[in-house]
């Protein structure tokens, strides 16, 4: 991707290659010679994979953090359970 770390947010990562071929399609739509040879040796390919890998890491992200919450949350239950015996 143009200019992002791959230790950039993913959400980052992800909005930027969601302009990027945003762009490049409506460049292609607009008849942009040097787009559409960007698009056939597969620039917009490899943008829609590095959105689809962002949303993904960004979905994972947060999924791992609604787990470390629930888990948390039964720590907190267990020690005031432990408190109260």
């Amino acid at each position: 991707m143009s200019g992002l770390s791959h230790f950039s947010p993913s959400w980052v990562r992800a909005g930027a290659a969601a302009k990027e071929y945003a762009a490049l399609i409506d460049a292609v739509s607009a008849g942009d010679a040097e787009a559409l040879a960007q698009w056939q040796r597969g620039q917009g390919l490899r943008l829609l994979t590095e959105l689809v890998a962002a949303e993904r890491s960004r979905a994972l992200g947060a999924y791992q953090g609604e787990a470390e919450g629930f888990l948390n949350s039964i720590l907190v239950l267990l020690k005031a359970a432990a408190q109260k015996s």
